[in-house]
């Protein structure tokens, strides 16, 4: 862009440029003559100020866009290269500012939409790298208006869609990034760049999150071995323990170990966290405590080793081996205090255990815990006055204790405090008064279920549930005002927040079970989930809860048990309002158990899923909670999967759970040796499913041996 309105203006005030720079030089040699000469000509130096003056108005308005394209390339050559370097050194905050400057100011230029575009695509990166991503996609967007799509606004826009684990749309968007690169030179055919490869590793991590391995893999292939990064090799691992290919995944370790050397502590220790997440054998188990107690006597000095070392002995259920790891503490770190409350726990130190758990809310809170940013509002009728108890159960954090209608007898570790009646919501304690016992309330969260809705409300009545608290996520199905007209359902909707924001839906239930259900019975499951309790064709929901709060036992914990249909035609005859049993009764019963630092102290492995497509997936989680606080603790969900401190169950439950009945309309589900139908709650106890939470075992045994050693005089 030349500089000719700049030109234009010096022409044409020659005469005043000469009178002023003479009476300036003047002045500043001579004062006396400078004065006399300005006297002597001041009406001829005022008019041609003046008229320059006009004139430099007047040019300005005529050409402000010309003038205002001269100033944005002024800025342009003084920013630019600076938020260049800027952003080339990773200072993200500081480039931000100065790239949304130009690109504000571009935008209000002439003939400068090519550069502000690309003054908004740096802009979005920026906020990408600073977590920003709603922020990158607006400045995106306003980089679109500008012409065509750069190949830095595609990688942003994959990342984008990676962050927010849209995962369909990421593999698109680094499809189209891998189609909008430059060709690979003849000379080196096999050489990818930098860019290349980390498209290529993302689009596998995309294409196995939506359940294709095999094209991930394909995809991972193209890549030669010279390129090969941490990620792309980790991802590597990842799919050879998915596609259950043990060959390639010790494959894959060794080129780990031998390609970064440097870096043997992380990769090692990613590794360890591969294992953890996905431990399915005994063997496994095995190779997981044997590689953290190499990694703790090899890197001695790493944050992480003592960590590994606590989580394989408590994954085995090593409760000796977890005491030793206590008495050689080598600090008060997170593991070592998640450590101390395993331990508690086994040992069936309820006071202890809730102690621990008050002093880690006392240096903040779960996330899952948090309700800011929430706006759940009832959409119909909430319960009637005095259905809850004393305090109507809709007064938030309202003190509703208790007392026991079956005390423990020479059980309890509590002192006078005994297992149903405790601390109000927020904590503290109030005067207990005898009320009836507690209600079975029901909290879930659904997002078009009108298929499994009419079944689930009319399964969960008729296993005792009194009443329905429903969070609807923008459901656009029929199934918000098909839940609006049940009378025992009261129907949830925020306006502030989404699934998301809500983590999963947690941060609701959550907010309504200190809401409604204080000191009564909490049951947290999905549309598509069938709860199974032992005796529950003769007993029903309320006797096993009876014998849970005879045993002052506050969590049941449970396990995902996967169905499907033995053909798909049956999957496509299913309809709202029938049952998932009839049309999808086939389960398979090769699972592994094995012990977990979250309450309730179990984790579990296996199922249809991880034998179809290798995903192993966390398939535990809790679905019976007992409501209220002890010692100031509130008891919650901090997952999908764990709560907070609660005294566990010796009983397990499952849930039936029937998601692949959608699924295998498109694709048949074939049989395996183990697949069984089902048939009740007693088939899951005789096939040893129904298991209870180590740490009740532990406890119960612990209690047993104080008891032995009392009568034997110790």
């Amino acid at each position: 862009m030349s500089l000719s309105p700049l030109k234009r203006i010096l022409s044409r005030l020659p005469r005043l440029k000469r009178a002023l720079l003479r009476c300036l030089y003047l002045y500043h040699r001579v004062r006396i003559p400078a004065w006399h000469f300005y006297w002597r000509r001041k009406e001829q130096v005022q008019t041609l100020f003046w008229r320059g003056w006009e004139r430099l108005i007047d040019l300005f308005w005529r050409g402000k866009k010309q003038a205002l394209s001269l100033y944005w390339l002024a800025m342009k050559l003084r920013r630019h290269p600076r938020a260049s370097r800027l952003s080339a050194k990773g200072r993200w905050r500081r480039a931000a500012r100065l790239w949304r400057r130009l690109a504000r100011d571009g935008d209000a230029a002439d003939g400068c939409d090519d550069l502000a575009a690309e003054a908004w695509v740096e802009y979005g990166r920026c906020c990408l790298h600073l977590g920003r991503v709603d922020e990158a996609e607006a400045a995106i967007d306003r980089a679109l208006r500008g012409g065509a799509i750069s190949a830095l606004a595609r990688r942003v826009l994959a990342f984008i869609a990676t962050e927010r684990e849209d995962w369909e749309l990421a593999a698109e968007r680094w499809r189209e990034v891998l189609s909008a690169s430059p060709a690979k030179p003849d000379t080196e055919p096999h050489k990818e760049t930098k860019e290349q490869t980390e498209a290529v590793t993302h689009l596998a991590r995309a294409l196995m999150k939506t359940g294709q391995p095999e094209a991930a893999a394909a995809e991972l292939k193209r890549l030669s071995a010279e390129v090969h990064t941490q990620d792309t090799i980790d991802m590597q691992a990842a799919l050879a323990r998915q596609l259950q290919d043990a060959d390639a995944l010790h494959r894959t370790w060794r080129i780990f170990r031998d390609r970064f050397p440097q870096n043997e502590a992380t990769l090692q220790s990613l590794y360890l966290e591969r294992l953890d997440a996905s431990l399915s054998s005994a063997a496994e188990l095995a190779l997981f405590r044997e590689t953290a107690a190499d990694f703790a006597e090899r890197f001695p000095k790493h944050p992480e080793g003592r960590g590994w070392l606590i989580r394989a002995a408590i994954a085995a259920d090593d409760y000796h081996g977890a005491e030793a790891l206590l008495q050689f503490s080598g600090g008060g770190g997170e593991w070592d205090e998640r450590l101390q409350l395993w331990l508690a726990a086994m040992r069936g130190e309820e006071d202890t255990a809730y102690s621990l758990t008050a002093r880690q809310w006392r240096r903040g809170g779960p996330p899952a815990a948090d309700e800011r940013g929430l706006a759940l509002r009832p959409l119909n009728a909430e319960p009637p006055a005095g259905f809850l108890g004393a305090g109507g159960g809709t007064g938030r954090g309202a003190a509703r204790a208790k007392s026991d209608a079956r005390a423990r007898a020479g059980t309890g570790t509590r002192g006078d405090t005994n297992a149903r009646g405790n601390a109000s919501i927020r904590g503290g304690t109030s005067a207990r008064a005898p009320i009836k016992e507690e209600r079975i309330l029901l909290f879930a969260c659904f997002r078009n279920e009108r298929l499994f809705a009419p079944w689930f409300l009319d399964y969960y009545r008729a296993l005792g549930v009194e009443w329905f608290f429903i969070v609807d996520d923008r459901s656009d199905d029929g199934t918000a005002p098909f839940l609006a007209k049940q009378k025992d359902v009261t129907l949830f909707a925020d306006a502030a927040a989404d699934y998301r924001r809500a983590r999963s839906g947690i941060r609701w239930l959550n907010a309504l079970r200190r809401r409604y259900g204080s000191d009564h019975w909490c049951i947290s499951v999905d549309a598509d989930e069938q709860l199974i309790v032992p005796e529950m064709e003769r007993r029903g929901l309320r006797g096993f809860l009876n014998d849970m709060a005879d045993r002052g036992e506050e969590a049941a914990p449970a396990f995902q048990i996967d169905t499907f249909p033995a053909e798909p035609a049956a999957a496509k005859n299913f309809r709202p309002g029938d049952a998932p049993l009839n049309f999808s009764n086939l389960i398979d019963t090769d699972y592994f158990f094995f012990s977990g630092p979250d309450c309730c102290y179990r984790r579990v492995q296996g199922g249809v899923r991880q034998r179809i497509s290798g995903t192993r997936t966390m398939l535990d989680k809790t679905p019976i909670l007992r409501g209220g606080a002890h010692h100031g603790v509130e008891r919650l969900h901090l997952n999908r999967h764990y709560t907070t401190y609660a005294r566990p169950s010796s009983k397990g439950t499952a849930l039936l759970h029937h998601k692949l009945l959608r699924e295998a309309q498109a694709n048949p589900i074939p049989r395996a040796p183990n697949t069984v139908t089902y048939e009740s709650s007693a088939q899951l106890q005789s096939l040893g499913l129904l298991r209870g939470s180590p740490a009740a075992r532990a406890a119960g045994m612990s209690r047993l041996r104080a008891i032995e050693q009392a009568k034997a005089g110790y």
